[in-house]
């Protein structure tokens, strides 16, 4: 049975706004419709130092997280992910290193090829885990493997928490990650070691 820790914390963000000099006009976009990116990185770095897979990551960096992706070298918001679906995403593999994190897997797949790693993703045990950053239709969410262990973090409903082994457990988590694609129905799915 999949173990839920509900914790909405997805909210607009707005901080300091910025003028160009000398006229009334915002500089930048620092109105952010929803900090899924940066609470999701927090999250993971939060599982790759080896914390429990229910502790939930911290709001305030989550967006200065996301605050410090939007006004770096990218233009485009987050938002425009549900026009242009999951590759829309500037700048995230520079960001991502920036921040700590380094690359181990990076594809776009369909939903049964992400069940299908999830399933194979060798993780022994707690301590050698494997974390994901899983961006579907304009949101960000973060998957850890930790043993028989599957964590996801949605920073619009909270932590689930299922165990590989248990076949309604995969169930459920598929139908949950079905969820999160329902337009474009592709995962791009980037694997980050911190």
């Amino acid at each position: 049975m999949p173990q839920h820790l509900r914790y909405p914390t997805n909210v607009t963000a707005r901080i300091a706004q910025h003028y160009t000099r000398g006229t009334t006009q915002p500089g930048r976009h620092l109105e952010m419709d929803g900090i899924c990116l940066g609470l999701s990185l927090s999250w993971l770095r939060r599982m790759a130092c080896g914390r429990p897979l229910g502790e939930f990551p911290s709001h305030m960096e989550g967006m200065f997280g996301q605050y410090a992706y939007l006004t770096g070298n990218n233009s485009r918001l987050l938002s425009q992910w549900m026009i242009e679906g999951p590759t829309a995403l500037l700048g995230l593999d520079q960001y991502c290193f920036r921040v700590g994190f380094r690359h181990t897997v990076n594809r776009r797949c369909t939903l049964q090829e992400c069940m299908a790693l999830i399933r194979e993703t060798d993780s022994p045990d707690d301590a050698s885990r494997k974390t994901f950053l899983v961006l579907a239709d304009g949101h960000a969410t973060g998957l850890t493997i930790a043993g028989a262990k599957v964590a996801l973090f949605d920073s619009n409903i909270g932590i689930d928490v299922f165990d590989r082994r248990n076949h309604d457990d995969l169930h459920a988590l598929e139908g949950t990650l079905r969820k999160l694609a329902p337009i474009h129905r592709s995962y791009l799915l980037t694997g980050l070691a911190y």
